[in-house]
């Protein structure tokens, strides 16, 4: 006789399906009438405690004049970083051309959320040239003003 207990098997045709569990943690969360972010750009680390925000102030002496009529959409001073990354992935999920803001692009340096921001909210901004298309929650601003910068060349 065999000294192995005997574990009883379940039954191979259970009357109920068990119910699927999610955990809530890892369930992806979605926003009414928002799309999903097809090209998510640097993540850039929350501020700890009162960090101030760096400001990336266009430069004086830019590459070109400003041409009248001409605007371009910034990311406003002062905005929140948790804002500014947000609008940053959704713009980048949206259409705007972030490829430039990304390692080896021509907008790559300075590596600043402020100044990879501006460049991405342009790039949204002149695809959809509407003043509605620079508002981004409030973290973005028109400009006269061309913000080239050394090899950075804003649409």
């Amino acid at each position: 006789p065999s000294t192995t207990p005997v574990v009883p098997l379940p039954p191979t045709n259970p009357t109920s399906s068990p119910v699927p569990v999610f955990n809530p943690a890892t369930t992806p969360s979605t926003v009414p009438g928002a799309q999903p972010v097809t090209n998510p750009v640097t993540s850039y680390p929350p501020p700890s405690g009162s960090v101030p925000v760096p400001v990336i102030n266009p430069p004086s002496n830019t590459n070109a004049p400003s041409v009248q009529g001409q605007s371009w959409c910034v990311a406003k001073a002062g905005a929140p970083q948790a804002s500014l990354q947000s609008a940053l992935d959704y713009a980048c999920g949206m259409g705007a051309d972030c490829s430039q803001i990304e390692q080896g692009g021509s907008c790559f340096s300075p590596v600043t959320l402020q100044s990879h921001v501006s460049f991405a909210f342009n790039s949204y901004y002149q695809k959809n040239p509407a003043p509605t298309s620079c508002d981004f929650g409030g973290a973005a601003t028109l400009i006269n003003t061309n913000p080239n910068s050394g090899s950075c060349i804003f649409p």
